[in-house]
């Protein structure tokens, strides 16, 4: 089996607050997050954007993007703590509305992305992909900065979740 794994986001010359940069594929989601071109199934949550992943072969797939924008290549840990505690907050209830106990979300690392915006990746977790090493958390809050990594995280009962750490693809443990 042949995995196709994405690609680094090649031009990140994003600037929310120009539009002309929107027309660039990899700053697609920042413009989204800026308020501009989102598509008619976009849902907003507080300081959160949901957007149906556009591709293909992910039919399952929607994205959590932070409405906090930055010029460039944007790294989780560059958005605000109270942000990005939101961000993983809102995805969390996100996912559980639309997956029940079964969802996942993954965030891949800086060689794992096509999209120059922070983004996460939500659907339901693939049964049986839990491995390594995780730590069990309760609090959004309390997730780790991935730095260029990424990481991913699903439920586990009783209002807490798993936190995957120190992998750069993760998106390929969530249904498609």
């Amino acid at each position: 089996m042949l995995l196709c794994l994405p690609v680094v986001a090649q031009d990140c010359s994003c600037d929310p607050s120009n539009p002309a940069t929107d027309s660039n594929r990899s700053c697609a989601l920042g413009a989204f997050a800026a308020g501009r071109n989102r598509p008619p199934t976009a849902k907003e949550g507080d300081g959160v954007l949901f957007i149906k992943d556009n591709s293909p072969e992910k039919p399952n797939r929607w994205l959590a993007i932070s409405t906090f924008t930055s010029s460039g290549f944007q790294i989780l840990d560059q958005v605000p703590a109270e942000r990005r505690t939101q961000l993983w907050r809102e995805a969390i209830a996100e996912a559980t509305r639309q997956q029940g106990d079964k969802w996942g979300l993954a965030y891949n690392g800086i060689r794992g992305r096509s999209q120059c915006h922070v983004h996460i990746h939500m659907s339901r977790l693939i049964d049986g992909v839990e491995w390594g090493d995780f730590v069990e958390l309760s609090d959004p809050a309390q997730i780790p900065q991935p730095g260029r990594l990424g990481l991913w995280l699903h439920g586990s009962g009783a209002g807490k979740f798993h936190v995957h750490t120190g992998e750069m693809y993760t998106e390929t443990v969530l249904l498609q």
